[in-house]
């Protein structure tokens, strides 16, 4: 049955008597809730319950199920005997491929029929998967809810308050302009974030690899550790996904994550990586970075090279091209020519000259057919644009001394 079916035939549901008549809310359903639970075993599971009675066997018990207040989207059969009297129960997984996250609001109800006809819909009930060891609060500010426990509540409200007023900016950037609810979920330390976190690789859980993930399909984004650099990363993401809401578009992970860290106010400590990995000729090909490396030991890498080259593309282009491009793979257009589109350069022609300005020098481009006079001059003007933001980067460093280097995990 298709998700369109279950909403239809659901729509057609009548409480109380069924058969098509309708019903009187005076006049008492021959089936009765006894009594309906549920109970979270997080991480593993969700398991429902159900205590019914009517004048006549009970021959079908069906539970509907939806994720953040969305249409209904799934639903499955209880296991009971059939009787006048039935106890069913049904289990839904939720850990493992089967993978939810901590906060998501679950909504559910039942649909029970007897053998002489009879149909109740039950009352829809709610709660919030969450791990049931701690006792959950929740602050708003705007369109940002935070769940979190064993933390003050002026802590948690400082960097709330700054998260907030920074998304500003990335709002601007991505063009968004409506309402867009999040939900952030802090979870604290590693062993916590174990069981909340989905599983990704042994090797990614035993070094803590990352410290967040965003699950845009729910408007919801999981954080280990109270960090604004953090919040503001993950709520990026959302705001991404919201700003590229086509089903045709796919934004790569270089840009994905480079945004995210071009946001976080401590960015710049990745510029250490990025140099490492030039002189080491360990960086990566632009074009093979559409995905997150498997390897562990590059993850560290693909962050710091993916925020230094969406650093170079907005310092070089500005903030605006940037929105013109993210608007440009909303229409549909695959990355290189999206790029090609909006920067008038291929998406090697674009590595060149982050690497160029990496290093401090300008860099001639050598095409076959350079195109139209047009064409040649907004090449020119982005090498030119290159060289100067390379040479004013360049005096800021040597102005600001040595830097730290990049921390161990980097969030996704």
């Amino acid at each position: 049955m298709t998700l369109l079916s279950i909403i239809a035939a659901i729509s057609i549901i009548s409480t109380g008597v069924a058969g098509g008549a309708p019903s009187d809310a005076k006049m008492a359903s021959p089936i009765r809730v006894i009594s309906s639970s549920h109970e979270v075993n997080f991480p593993d599971d969700v398991v429902f319950n159900l205590e019914a009675e009517s004048d006549s066997p009970i021959t079908e018990v069906r539970l509907f199920f939806s994720l953040e207040n969305r249409p209904v989207q799934g639903y499955g059969y209880p296991d009971f005997e059939p009787d006048n009297r039935v106890i069913a129960e049904f289990s839904i997984k939720t850990g493992g491929s089967n993978y939810i996250p901590t906060g998501v609001d679950f909504e559910y109800f039942y649909r029970i029929t007897d053998s002489g006809g009879n149909t109740l819909e039950t009352p829809r009930l709610s709660f919030a998967y969450n791990d049931p060891r701690y006792t959950w609060r929740e602050l708003t500010r705007g369109d940002l809810t935070v769940l979190f426990h064993n933390l003050s509540q002026d802590s948690v409200e400082r960097v709330v308050d700054d998260v907030v007023g920074q998304l500003d900016a990335v709002r601007d950037m991505f063009g968004v302009t409506e309402f867009v609810p999040m939900k952030a979920v802090i979870v604290n330390g590693t062993l916590e974030a174990r069981r909340a976190f989905p599983f990704t690789s042994n090797a990614a859980t035993r070094t803590h690899l990352y410290g967040g993930f965003a699950f845009g399909e729910y408007g919801l984004f999981v954080m280990q550790g109270l960090s604004a650099d953090t919040m503001v990363h993950e709520a990026t993401h959302l705001l991404l996904n919201s700003a590229i809401d086509s089903p045709l578009a796919r934004v790569p992970s270089w840009l994905n994550e480079g945004l995210s860290t071009y946001f976080e106010k401590s960015g710049s400590r990745r510029a250490a990586t990025v140099s490492r990995a030039e002189r080491a000729d360990d960086l990566l090909h632009l074009r093979n970075m559409g995905n997150q490396p498997g390897r562990p030991s590059e993850v560290g890498v693909f962050y710091a090279q993916s925020w230094s080259t969406v650093n170079f593309m907005v310092a070089a282009y500005g903030r605006e091209k940037m929105g013109e491009l993210i608007a440009t793979i909303n229409d549909g257009n695959r990355i290189g020519d999206a790029i090609s589109k909006t920067y008038g350069v291929t998406v090697d022609e674009l590595e060149q000259l982050w690497k160029a300005d990496l290093k401090g020098q300008p860099v001639i481009l050598t095409r076959p057919d350079i195109g139209t006079v047009a064409t040649a001059s907004m090449i020119s003007g982005a090498f030119m644009i290159a060289l100067v933001v390379s040479t004013w980067r360049w005096i800021m460093i040597w102005l600001r001394g040595p830097q730290p280097d990049e921390e161990a995990t980097s969030p996704e």
